[in-house]
């Protein structure tokens, strides 16, 4: 999924949006994917999560600079249906 995000312009979140390299969180390296998008994270962040599997949510995914905007639960049918309305391709749905 972060793959995913990372290559688009908008990336909006919602509040159940998690940010995990879980495998370190085992002991094990953080996959191509992880040691992609972690370096590149502000701060010490990436380095933290690589080190701690911690988990971010919602707003923190925001703050991270992972997503360019945060949309509450109750609206993000209306975001759902404003991108299909605009000619937005759905690749996946996530239910919560």
């Amino acid at each position: 999924m972060w793959r995913r995000l990372f290559s688009l312009t908008l990336s909006p979140c919602g509040a159940f949006a998690p940010l995990a390299v879980p495998e370190t969180g085992i002991g094990f390296f953080p996959d191509v994917g992880g040691t992609y998008f972690l370096p590149r994270l502000r701060g010490s962040l990436g380095t933290y999560l690589g080190l701690t599997g911690a988990r971010l949510r919602g707003r923190d995914v925001l703050s991270a600079g992972v997503a360019t905007h945060f949309v509450p639960a109750e609206r993000m049918a209306t975001l759902e249906s404003l991108l299909l309305e605009f000619g937005a391709k759905p690749i996946w749905r996530c239910e919560n």
